[in-house]
C-alpha cells in the first residue's frame, strides 16, 4: 500500500510539474477502495505549501496569485490516501475512467490531452492555495479541484478566460461555486469593476490559514456604512461586493 501511494502521488507530481519521480513510480491505480486508515490525513510531504498573496482587484479573476505547491509529495490541500487497487488506466476524458470515484488527470486542458485515471480525493482540508481549473473556475486548493474531477489550468486564480459573475446565480450550480466580488481598498465600493469571478471554496472556512479581512459594500444609494469584518472564504460565498480592510480596522 505504501508503494502504491508513492506511485500515485508521483504521477500527480509529474503531471502538475511539482516534483521529480523515478520512472518506476509513475503509476496510478484504477478502481478499488482506498486504505481507510490513510484517509484521515494527507499523504506525502506537503510542507512546501503556503498561503496565497493578494493584490489588486479580483475583477475578472485577476489580482491574486497562488503560492507554490507542496514539495516532495502531494500538492497542498490534499487530504487522504490516493492509493487504490487495480491496473493502470490511460485516459483522455473522465468518461474513459471506470466508476464515479475516478477522474482523468490530464497534462493540459487541451481537448484529448493524455492523462491517467486518478482517485478523486475523498476528503479535503481548507488550506489556501488557489488554482485555476480547466473549467475556468478558481478553486481554493488543488484537492477541491481534483475532488470535482477537473485538471489544472494554472496556479493562482483564473485570469484569462475566467468565469465572470455579478452574483451567485451566474456561477455553475453543479460546481457549488459562488461569485467572489472582492476589491482592494484602492478600488473601493460602487465602481464598475465590482464584477467578480466564480470560486469553489471549502465548506468550512474556519481553518484556511488566511488572515485577510473584508467588509461588505453597502447597497448603492443606501447611505449605509461597510458591513462587519469577515474572512476571504466567507466573503467569497456571499456573491456581493466586498472591500479589503487593514488589520487596524479588523483586528
Amino acid at each position: 500500500m505504501k508503494r502504491q501511494a508513492t506511485r500515485v502521488l508521483c504521477t500527480l507530481a509529474a503531471l502538475a510539474a511539482v516534483g521529480a519521480c523515478d520512472a518506476a513510480d509513475v503509476h496510478v491505480f484504477a478502481a478499488g477502495p482506498a486504505d481507510a486508515a490513510g484517509m484521515a490525513g494527507a499523504t506525502g510531504d506537503s510542507a512546501g505549501a503556503g498561503s496565497a498573496g493578494m493584490g489588486g482587484a479580483i475583477s475578472g479573476g485577476a489580482g491574486i496569485s497562488g503560492a507554490g505547491t507542496g514539495g516532495g509529495g502531494a500538492p497542498a490541500g490534499l487530504g487522504g490516501d490516493f492509493s487504490a487497487g487495480g491496473g493502470d488506466t490511460v485516459c483522455h476524458r473522465n468518461a474513459d475512467c471506470p466508476g464515479e470515484t475516478l477522474f482523468c488527470l490530464t497534462e493540459s486542458c487541451e481537448p484529448g490531452a493524455p492523462g491517467v485515471c486518478t482517485l478523486r480525493p475523498p476528503i479535503c482540508d481548507s488550506t489556501l492555495q488557489f488554482v485555476c481549473g480547466c473549467d475556468h473556475l478558481t478553486y481554493w486548493n488543488p484537492c477541491l479541484l481534483y475532488q470535482h474531477g477537473f485538471s489544472k489550468s494554472a496556479d493562482g486564480t483564473c485570469e484569462v478566460g475566467a468565469k465572470l459573475c455579478r452574483g451567485n446565480n451566474d456561477c455553475p450550480p453543479m460546481s457549488g461555486s459562488t461569485c467572489a466580488r472582492l476589491q482592494t481598498s484602492d478600488v473601493g465600493c460602487g465602481t464598475s469593476a465590482d464584477q467578480g469571478a466564480c470560486w469553489v471554496t471549502p465548506s468550512d472556512c474556519s481553518m484556511t490559514g488566511d488572515t485577510l479581512q473584508w467588509q461588505s459594500c453597502p447597497p448603492p444609494g443606501s447611505g449605509s456604512g461597510l458591513g462587519p469584518c469577515t474572512s476571504t472564504c466567507m466573503a467569497a460565498k456571499v456573491g456581493r461586493p466586498f472591500i479589503q480592510v487593514d488589520s487596524a480596522t479588523c483586528p
